[in-house]
Parts: C-alpha cells; structure tokens; sequence
C-alpha cells in the first residue's frame, strides 16, 4: 500500500462580513482526501453551525464539534471529505457557510489541504483535539501512514513549528488576523506507536490544535476472470474440468469412464472359412494351353 502524501492547500478569508470560497490552484485528484479547518467570527452572539460544500457536491464530515465563544465570539470547527470526487470541475472550490443565534458575520477564514492514497471510505484512521497549543496525543498508531497536525486560533503567524514525536513539516498557514488563523502540518511515514502534535506558536484559549492520523487507501480487489458455465448435464457428462483461464472446461478424460472393451474373438489366429479360386488352364510352351 501507498503512504498518504500532501498535494497542495488553498485558503480563503475576509473581514468584509461575506463568504467566499477557497478554491485549489491545481487539479485535485479523483479519491484523494481534503481536510478542511473553519474560523468564523461573529459581531457578537453565538455561531450555532459551520457547514462546507464545493462546486462537485462532495460531502464534508466533522472531524472537530463546533467549538468557541468569548466576549467576541470566535467559533472553530474542523472537516474532512473521503474519496473526492473531480467531476464536473477538476479544481475543487469550497465555500464555508455559518448559522448565527443571533449576530452576523465579522469575519472568517478557511484553510484546505489534500493528501492523496487516503481510503476512500474514510480517510480518518484516529482522530483527536486539544485546548490552547496541546499536545493533542494518539496512542497505538500504525506505521507507515501520514499524521496530520492542525492548529486553529493559535497566533502562531511566524509558523515556528511543533514538537512531536514524529517530526513535522509545515505545510500551510493563514488568517484574518486576531485570531482568525489555521496552520496545517503533517508527518508522512512515522513509526508505529505514539504521535503528539504540539504548536510551537503563542496561541491561549480559545485556542485549539487537531491532530488525525490518516488512514491508507485499500487496493482493489484482484480481477477474477468470468467462468462460462458449462450448461452440459454433469450427471451423464465423463469429462473432468480443466481451468483455462478462469473458465472450467470439461476435455479431461476421466479414468475409468467406462469398463474396457474386451475382445470377443475366438483365441488364437483368426481361420478363413471360404474357398479360394483355382487356375484351371494347363501349362504350354509359349503360354497357357500353347
């Protein structure tokens, strides 16, 4: 099986009280997996729920519960969409989308990324979330696979990166400003066992760090060649099957199929019962009778 790799990351935000979507630079690619972090500000309120849709209807899960609030309420929320579908547009665009208890929109900001060989199915082996910067820790990981670390209202503007175990690399960070932020980190093939993810950044609550352990693209089953039924009736039928190429045909003799066959004939040489003709002309001197 194939690691899970990191394709490319897109972001989007604004402080103009709208949505806008975050769309990718480059083709997305066909059952690949996009992990999708949301930070929405509101005037004031609560935001009730953070929801995600894209220009080809892939559906976007939970990873996180919305979280937030605070004197200006900051909400958070984590998604993830297994085996992605590229049709009808080969760029995915994703649009975020809020409900407010009561309030408006202040600000937000949307941070995407993609990782390819991800199960289809579902792309999340393990999953779990921290307060402020961590740790966020998984136990009992399989190796040879992809941790991904996410950091949300951090502050971390400067990227200064994490402490594990396993090591990280930074892939993608952004934000509107006062903690309107996300950073995505992941680490690809790690040993089996224990993976912490810790944001090396300044974030204080509400502040809070994801980390989720990706899970391998199962292959497909091997293709097992048709076999033409053979209509003929078994119950008379002496032949054994032979396999060809997936097909049962039956042209193997099957010993004994029947008794031998015995000769009937008298023993020893056969006699010739009939008569032989004779030559009745005499001998002459220059031919017969001459």
């Amino acid at each position: 099986m194939s690691i899970p790799v990191f394709q490319q990351s897109c972001q989007a935000g604004n402080s103009s009280g709208s949505f806008s979507a975050a769309t990718f630079s480059s083709n997305n690619g066909a059952g690949n997996c996009i992990i999708v972090a949301v930070v929405v500000q509101a005037t004031s309120g609560t935001v009730t729920a953070i929801s995600l849709s894209d220009n080809n209807g892939n559906m976007y899960t939970a990873l996180t519960t919305l979280a937030g609030g605070g004197k200006t309420p900051v909400y958070r929320q984590t998604f993830v969409a297994s085996g992605i579908s590229v049709s009808p547009n080969t760029q995915i665009a994703i649009t975020p989308s809020a409900t407010f208890g009561t309030g408006a929109l202040s600000k937000f900001f949307v941070l995407a990324a993609e990782w390819n060989n991800c199960n289809t199915t579902n792309a999340i082996y393990a999953s779990t979330q921290a307060n402020s910067i961590g740790p966020a820790t998984l136990t009992s990981q399989p190796a040879n696979t992809t941790a991904v670390g996410i950091s949300l209202q951090t502050n971390d503007s400067n990227n200064s990166g994490t402490s594990g175990p396993p090591t990280w690399a930074y892939q993608a960070s952004g934000g509107e400003g006062s903690g309107v932020s996300a950073s995505i980190f992941d680490s690809e093939n790690f040993a089996a066992g224990t993976v912490v993810y810790h944001d090396g950044g300044t974030g204080t609550s509400p502040a809070q760090v994801v980390l989720a352990v990706l899970a391998e693209r199962t292959p497909a089953p091997p293709v097992v060649p048709y076999s033409v039924p053979d209509c003929r009736n078994y119950a008379t039928f002496p032949n054994n099957s032979v396999s060809v190429n997936g097909t049962l045909t039956y042209t193997v003799n099957a010993q004994p199929s029947h008794s031998a066959p015995v000769d009937s004939r008298a023993a020893g040489a056969p006699v010739a019962s009939g008569t032989y003709p004779q030559n009745s002309r005499t001998p002459g001197t220059f031919g017969p009778g001459e």
